[in-house]
């Protein structure tokens, strides 16, 4: 499973619980990326909150510019997370309030 393949079943689960997950595609090609180095790949909205969630596979680590777009969402009141697994993004979405609130 790719990092790419994980991200879409994170947003299928979001999905079957009724959450709009926002997709961020960043070109790491040779083409130009319009996108903030660093920014998560999804976004997604609960009840007076905005997630950002970072999708890893067990071996990846987030990139230094990943970790300056953590510190500054925290600074700005958002919740950001690291997952690795749809079961991991259902934990923390459990622990943080969020399921239970739709």
């Amino acid at each position: 499973m790719t990092e790419a393949d994980l991200v879409h079943a994170q947003a299928d689960l979001l999905e079957k619980l009724g959450i709009t997950p926002y997709l961020v595609n960043q070109t790491r090609s040779k083409t130009k990326s319009f996108t903030t180095p660093g920014f998560a790949d999804m976004v997604f909205f609960a009840p007076n909150r905005i997630v950002f969630n970072e999708t890893k596979l067990d071996y990846n680590e987030p990139s230094e510019a990943q970790l300056d777009f953590q510190r500054n969402v925290l600074k700005g009141g958002g919740i950001y997370v690291v997952t690795h697994s749809v079961d991991e993004l259902l934990f923390v979405g459990g622990t943080l309030g969020i399921w239970k609130e739709r």
